[in-house]
């Protein structure tokens, strides 16, 4: 097998991949309010790194009284990911 078809078969199997990768984290996309725990699936980061961006208030939320549960809405979170810096 030459170098280019091995190239070119190892980026196919990496978008099969990606697309993979996304389609587990958009299984939760159709729920209309996320959780901590959703967010942080999603972004695949601790649920403590989303309290720090909550408390920051760095990341879109939603909570029910003083001390109540936070709330998300997974538009409002594509939207602030889509708004991030390009670097």
């Amino acid at each position: 097998m030459t170098t280019k078809k091995k190239c070119h078969q190892s980026q196919q199997s990496s978008l099969r991949k990606q697309r993979s990768h996304v389609s587990k984290r958009l299984e939760n996309f159709d729920i209309r309010i996320w959780l901590i725990e959703d967010v942080a699936k999603f972004l695949g980061v601790s649920i403590g790194h989303i309290y720090n961006l909550t408390s920051r208030r760095e990341i879109p939320f939603r909570r029910k009284g003083k001390k109540g549960r936070l709330y998300f809405i997974p538009a409002e979170i594509m939207q602030w990911i889509d708004e991030g810096e390009v670097l």
